[in-house]
């Protein structure tokens, strides 16, 4: 935004002294915000982790060799959303991932991806729910 007399930016200076201590988390004892925030970070860990399994369960599954360039052009963009995806979509690509390698000895996928699933309803409430 600019001034309409000049191109200079309009500016605010905000009185952080009338602020209460440790504003904006004031409101809360410490170990909760503690408690928060390990639990924001195990989330991250959880999607670090997935992210890591789709790389491993993609990136060891047996292909015939007329597959492979194929195999290799798709697998790039799954790597890359494999990094950046939501923890929903890990899950989905993770559990594809998985039943589709001809190697995995995982016997309880299924109980193991409603398990995934139900965290990840709570996970935006507790990453982003201010």
């Amino acid at each position: 935004m600019t001034n309409e007399d000049s191109q200079e930016p309009r500016r605010a200076i905000i009185d952080t002294s009338g602020l209460p201590p440790q504003f904006p988390t004031h409101g809360h004892d410490p170990s909760f915000w503690e408690a928060l925030g390990r639990a924001v970070a195990t989330y991250g860990f959880l999607e670090e982790v997935l992210g890591k399994a789709i790389f491993a369960f993609t990136g060891t599954k047996n292909y015939d060799e007329s597959d492979l360039d194929e195999a290799y052009t798709k697998w790039l963009p799954t790597l890359e959303c494999a990094l950046s995806d939501p923890l929903g979509n890990l899950i989905d690509v993770y559990w594809k991932s998985v039943r589709s390698h001809n190697g995995s000895t995982i016997t309880n996928l299924d109980a193991l991806i409603d398990d995934l699933r139900k965290a990840a309803v709570i996970r935006n409430v507790l990453c982003h729910g201010s």
